[in-house]
C-alpha cells in the first residue's frame, strides 16, 4: 500500500471551508419545530475531546440554549487525557459534566462520543442526576417529534417509523399510538437508509 505524506498530497487534499459548515448548521437549525427556546434551560456540554465541540456548541447556542461547556474535554486529544471514559453510554463520562452541572444548577449534560455520532444525557431531577439510556433518549425524541407533528397536523397518513432489532419495543409502541406505521432493520443507518430509499422509490410513505 502506497502512503502519500499529506505535505505531498497537494490538490489530493482539500479543506472544506467555513461556507460549508454555515450551510450544515443553517439545515441543522432549520429541522426546529419551535424557533423559540426556554432561554432560562441550561446544559452542559461535553465532546470528550472528539470533532463535535464546535459545531455542537455553535448550534445549541444559536438556538437560545445556555450552554456550559466541560472546556478540558473540549481540547481534541486522541489520548482522551480528561475524561475516564470517552464513550457517552458510560457514567464514568460525565465526572466533569456532572460537576458543572451540579455547580451551575443546570437542567442537563449532553456528551457525544468523539467520532459525535453517538449521544449520552444526563438530567437533573430535582437535584439528582440520572443517566438515561439510548433507549430512553430516543422513546423522549421520538415522542416529541411525533406530539409536535399531531399539534401542527404534519403526521401524513401514510407516515413510518424506522428501528432496529436491537432497539426497545417502546418506540414501537409511541408510535403505533400516533398511528404511523413501524418497520424494523439490522443494526446500522445503512440499513435505515435503503429502507427510505426504497420507500422515496416507491412514493408511498412519508418520512418523520
Amino acid at each position: 500500500i502506497a502512503v502519500t505524506p499529506i505535505s505531498e498530497a497537494g490538490e489530493l487534499v482539500q479543506t472544506v471551508g467555513a461556507e460549508l459548515d454555515r450551510k450544515y448548521y443553517e439545515r441543522v437549525l432549520s429541522l426546529r419545530f419551535d424557533k423559540g427556546t426556554d432561554k432560562n434551560i441550561k446544559i452542559v456540554y461535553s465532546p470528550q475531546h472528539g470533532t463535535g465541540s464546535i459545531p455542537v456548541r455553535y448550534v445549541l447556542k444559536e438556538a437560545g440554549y445556555d450552554v456550559i461547556a466541560v472546556e478540558s474535554q473540549c481540547i481534541p486529544d486522541p489520548n482522551f487525557s480528561c475524561t475516564r471514559n470517552p464513550n457517552p453510554e458510560m457514567p464514568e463520562a460525565y465526572d466533569e459534566a456532572i460537576r458543572l452541572l451540579t455547580e451551575n444548577n443546570a437542567d442537563l449534560a449532553i456528551a457525544t462520543d468523539p467520532d459525535c455520532d453517538r449521544l449520552g444525557v444526563v438530567v437533573n431531577d430535582g437535584g439528582k442526576t440520572v443517566l438515561l439510556t439510548g433507549n430512553q433518549s430516543g422513546a423522549i425524541i421520538l415522542y416529541y417529534i411525533l406530539n409536535r407533528r399531531k399539534e401542527l397536523g404534519r403526521i401524513p397518513e401514510n407516515a413510518v417509523m424506522f428501528t432496529t432489532v436491537v432497539t426497545s419495543v417502546l418506540g414501537e409502541k409511541i408510535a403505533e399510538d400516533f398511528g404511523v406505521s413501524v418497520e424494523k432493520t439490522l443494526t446500522g443507518f445503512k440499513f435505515i437508509g435503503e429502507k427510505i430509499r426504497l420507500h422515496e422509490e416507491a412514493a408511498d410513505k412519508t418520512f418523520v
